[in-house]
């Protein structure tokens, strides 16, 4: 807006930005060196200009997590009503068009590598955890959908399959996620095509978290589909422990009236059971 003061002859004009919660946001990523750690796992092409990978994927969470949408092509409108502010946290200018919908799609390429996100997660985690001292007792993981109006394709991650929001006909995306226990601080995700069945997705998993974490003996708890004999014989080949509900399929519902009967009398039929690695 512009202002003319009495007695001047000149306009002076004054430009209002809202800064609600962009510092605190881009403040507590500074803190964790994210845009840093994106540079170093997304690169930056030879030609780049203006600001690097890192920053523009700093810039676009804020964007989301401030504005609670998370599309390309409203984030170049919320710059340029926040230049100012941003250009002030970020040290330094914001061209026209810096986050326009093709520079945030060569991040989110960059993004899809699945050897940089899995090293980026690592290291965040590493940072988390100096900055919460999160102890870590065991791991849950747990999977979940998300469906929408898109297009399947044939390599696409959209795809139809079982629908636990009772959506068939919509396409879905299907996420693993392992948090630690009991504080409930995420450890790692995988996204995975939508038609995918949950069975084969535990262990490798389990395998970047054990590998994350550089320590055996856990506790890993999940639903009866993380049940499967290859999952269980893995966490226990590694030194580890499991717990889920069995699926009342093959010799499951004969044998668990036996296994209930051990356990409540505390006979030795308890320690043949607990010898397979089941919790």
């Amino acid at each position: 807006m512009c202002a003319k003061l009495s007695g001047m002859k000149d306009t002076i004009e004054l430009s209002h930005e809202r800064v609600d919660d962009i510092p605190l946001i881009i403040g507590l990523a500074q803190q964790l060196h994210l845009p840093e750690r994106l540079d170093h796992h997304l690169g930056n092409h030879g030609h780049h200009q203006g600001v690097s990978n890192g920053w523009l994927t700093t810039i676009w969470l804020a964007s989301i997590l401030t504005e609670g949408d998370h599309r390309k092509s409203s984030v170049q409108d919320w710059v340029d009503r926040h230049q100012h502010t941003l250009e002030q946290l970020v040290q330094q200018p914001l061209r026209a068009g810096e986050c326009n919908d093709d520079r945030l799609g060569i991040v989110l390429r960059r993004l899809s590598c699945p050897a940089a996100w899995q090293g980026l997660e690592a290291e965040l985690w590493a940072s988390t955890v100096t900055v919460y001292e999160v102890a870590v007792a065991g791991v849950r993981l747990e999977s979940t959908t998300t469906c929408g109006y898109h297009t399947s394709s044939e390599e696409g991650l959209m795809q139809y399959g079982h629908s636990k929001g009772h959506r068939p006909d919509l396409a879905q995306v299907k996420l693993m996620a392992a948090a630690a226990q009991p504080s409930g601080h995420l450890l790692a995700c995988e996204v995975h095509a939508g038609q995918r069945a949950d069975d084969p997705l535990y262990q490798p998993l389990i395998t970047r978290v054990r590998h994350l974490l550089g320590r055996t003996g856990l506790l890993y708890a999940g639903e009866s589909k993380m049940a499967a004999l290859a999952t269980r014989a893995a966490i226990v080949a590694h030194g580890d422990f499991d717990l889920m509900p069995l699926p009342l399929t093959g010799q499951t519902p004969d044998q668990l009236l036996t296994w209930v009967e051990a356990a409540v009398s505390a006979t030795g039929a308890i320690g043949a059971f607990a010898s397979t690695g089941s919790a």
